[in-house]
Order: structure tokens, then C-alpha cells, then sequence
């Protein structure tokens, strides 16, 4: 009665954007003394790995149905590991890989003939988008958001149970009731680089939902 499937997945990326507004101006850093193109230019090209594992089993036993499983996430900035914001409120140590188990369960059963119960729980996790992560973090002539290599996945716990009932041989109804919760979705602060004086927003795990 048992169903056992397993799964893992590699990934290398290699991730680069140039992206200059206003191409026709040459801006001098005043710190520097270096020039460059454009009056704001978000520039990046690093590489990142990814690895994903899964193990879930299906389980029948005289109409019931229980599935259940694990999942392992590994992600890592890779080259772009580094903080380059002088502040003493903001950790410039980077967590080279970031890993997470992810439980799953789900079951069904019979109650009667024409009823039936189910319910699920799960943990997911998404990994910020690569934007936030290698945005520019460049403090002189930016008027974007600073890129944060440091940023955590977002982490989704849901829970969800029903009863379905049939009422006649060509009607069925469901009730279902659910909660998910949702921690360390991206957000912005504004934050000063102490090096140079300037003050940019600047991308954080905040808000929750």
C-alpha cells in the first residue's frame, strides 16, 4: 500500500544585468574621484547555486489515504556574498548557504457511505528573487533599492481541513476551512551608508502576512 517517490534538482545560475538610466550623462564619484555612465546604473553579474531534494510516501489503507514527505532546500548568494554598506546597525557577515527541511501531511478518510474528512499541513519556502538579492549597493548615484545578499527565504506554514458530503447521487458538497501564515516576505528600509552620508531605502525581511 505504500507509493514511495523521491526527487533532486541541481541548479547553476549565471545571472548578469546591465541597466543604466540616462546613458548620455558621465557621473564622476565624488569619493572616488572614478567615472562612470549613466546618472544611475544597476550592474551585476555573479553566479548562484540552488539544490533541491524531496522524499514523500503514499500511503492506502482500507479507504483511507495518507501522504507524507520532507523537502530540503539549499540556496547560496554565491559570488555576490558580500555586504559593502558601512553601517553598525546592518551585519555585514553573509550566511554563504541557506538551508531549510520542509515537512508535509495530508491525509483522507471515510466517516460514512456518504462523508468524508480530510486534512493537510505543509511548510514551503521561496527563495528571494535575484533582484533583491544582487541589486546595485552602491551608495553614490543610486535611486534604487540596495540589494541585500543577505536576504532569508520567505516561509509559508498552511494548515487545511474539510468534510465533504454527498447528498444525492449527483450532488456533493465541501466545507473547508483554512490558515497560512506567512514570515519574512521582503520589504524596504531606509538605512545611511556611514562611509559616504547617503541615505537609500534598502531591501530586508520585514512583513508578515
Amino acid at each position: 500500500g505504500h507509493l514511495v517517490k523521491t526527487g533532486l534538482n541541481l541548479i547553476y545560475d549565471e545571472l548578469e544585468e546591465y541597466n543604466v538610466a540616462f546613458p548620455a550623462i558621465e557621473t564622476q564619484n565624488r569619493y572616488t574621484g572614478e567615472y562612470s555612465l549613466g546618472a544611475f546604473a544597476n550592474n551585476f553579474k555573479t553566479f548562484n547555486p540552488t539544490v533541491e531534494w524531496f522524499l514523500q510516501d503514499r500511503w492506502e489503507h482500507e479507504g483511507m489515504v495518507v501522504n507524507y514527505g520532507v523537502r530540503w532546500d539549499l540556496f547560496s548568494p554565491g559570488s555576490a556574498s558580500e555586504i559593502m554598506l558601512t553601517n553598525e546597525d546592518v551585519d555585514r557577515n553573509v550566511l554563504k548557504y541557506k538551508s531549510q527541511f520542509s515537512p508535509r501531511l495530508g491525509f483522507a478518510f471515510p466517516i460514512t457511505e456518504r462523508d468524508g474528512f480530510s486534512f493537510s499541513y505543509g511548510r514551503y519556502v521561496q527563495f528571494p528573487a535575484r533582484n533583491f538579492l544582487f541589486a546595485s549597493q552602491s551608495t553614490v548615484g543610486n535611486l534604487g533599492t540596495l540589494g541585500n545578499p543577505n536576504l532569508k527565504a520567505e516561509t509559508t506554514i498552511g494548515y487545511q481541513a474539510g468534510i465533504r458530503h454527498q447528498f444525492t447521487d449527483y450532488l456533493a458538497g465541501t466545507f473547508m476551512i483554512y490558515n497560512r501564515d506567512i514570515y519574512d516576505l521582503i520589504a524596504a528600509t531606509q538605512v545611511t551608508d556611514e562611509q559616504t552620508g547617503e541615505t537609500l531605502a534598502r531591501y530586508i525581511n520585514k512583513a508578515y502576512a
